[in-house]
């Protein structure tokens, strides 16, 4: 019994080495922030601090990757979670939105806050300055609705 579970930590642990070789294709980030939401909407401070702690890792351009993220499989995971926040909802493209969906997306963001979907309770368990509190999801729900009243006005 003893052996057994010998050769299976050594063969898990093959394994694990093995799987670093296979490259994973992180999503690249731009230093360009030109269309980013927070700047061509001028956020108060404290919206974009938050915004960066709860939501920038996955659904900007300016992703600050963690040493982990250099190991497998964790890698991959992270790789298909930025790819995807990308797609859905990309910060750093904000000013390339039209108006109707610029207010279709504050929409949704104050939605998936206010019911906590978002941010992940995965990232939030290793990031925990990202886990937003009753005010901060308040204070991110006015903004969304606020910036979106300036968007119909114009």
């Amino acid at each position: 019994m003893k052996k057994l579970l010998l050769y299976i930590a050594g063969l898990l642990a093959v394994i694990f080495i093995v799987i670093q070789f296979v490259p994973s294709n992180m999503p690249e980030n731009d230093s360009d922030i030109s269309d980013d939401l927070l700047v061509t909407e001028q956020a108060p401070e404290n919206i974009k601090l938050l915004m960066h702690q709860a939501c920038y890792d996955c659904h900007s351009n300016q992703t600050k990757f963690p040493w982990y993220a250099k190991v497998a499989p964790v890698s991959w995971l992270l790789e298909n979670d930025v790819k995807e926040g990308r797609e859905e909802l990309n910060f750093s493209e904000w000013a390339t939105l039209d108006a109707r969906k610029k207010i279709k997306m504050l929409s949704e963001i104050g939605e998936e806050v206010e019911e906590k979907k978002m941010p992940l309770k995965i990232y939030t368990v290793i990031h925990t300055n990202a886990a937003l509190s009753a005010e901060e999801i308040e204070l991110i729900n006015d903004w969304t609705v606020k910036l979106s009243d300036q968007i119909m006005e114009n």
